[in-house]
This record gives C-alpha cells, structure tokens and sequence, in this order.
C-alpha cells in the first residue's frame, strides 16, 4: 500500500484501530479482496451503529483506483447517514 500515497494521500486508520462490528463486515469481504481492493470508513461512534459507514471498491485492478473509489462511496454514505467524522482508508 505504500505506492497508494503518493497520487493522494488519503488519511487512513488502522485495521486494529475499528470498531467491532467495522472489523467484522471487513472480516467478510477479505477472502475477495486483492491488493488491489480497498475500503473505506467513517464513524461517530465504535458502539451505535448507525452512524457508520464502510465502503469497499472490490474487482477493481489498479490500487489507486479502488481507492479513490472507495473513498467517493464513504464520502457520499458519510453525507446520507450525517456523519460528522472524515472517512479514512483502511490500511490492512
């Protein structure tokens, strides 16, 4: 992932670093993911779920790609669902 900075550099959090249930959807997902994939989260809260978000960019072949996608995804979950904190790359 360290390739992924240097066209935008997106802030990113730290697998470790997400609420449970955030770990559990991207628990999910892992088996499908390449190095090429990834996602996205915004939260207010590690316990209520509702203002949450997590947005994957899966098949997707170019890293950089999959995260500017990922990140336009949360960033328009973040508007729906009135979260207040940015949306951060998961760095897995």
């Amino acid at each position: 992932m360290t390739g992924l900075w240097a066209a935008e550099p997106w802030p990113t959090i730290s697998l470790h670093d997400l609420p449970e249930a955030l770990k559990q959807e991207w628990f999910k997902l892992a088996p499908d993911m390449t190095p090429a994939n990834q996602c996205a989260t915004a939260f207010d809260s590690t316990t209520d779920l509702r203002p949450m978000s997590f947005d994957c960019s899966i098949y997707i072949k170019i890293s950089n790609e999959g995260a500017r996608r990922a990140m336009r995804y949360c960033k328009t979950a973040r508007q729906r669902k009135g979260i207040r904190a940015p949306c951060w790359l998961i760095a897995h």
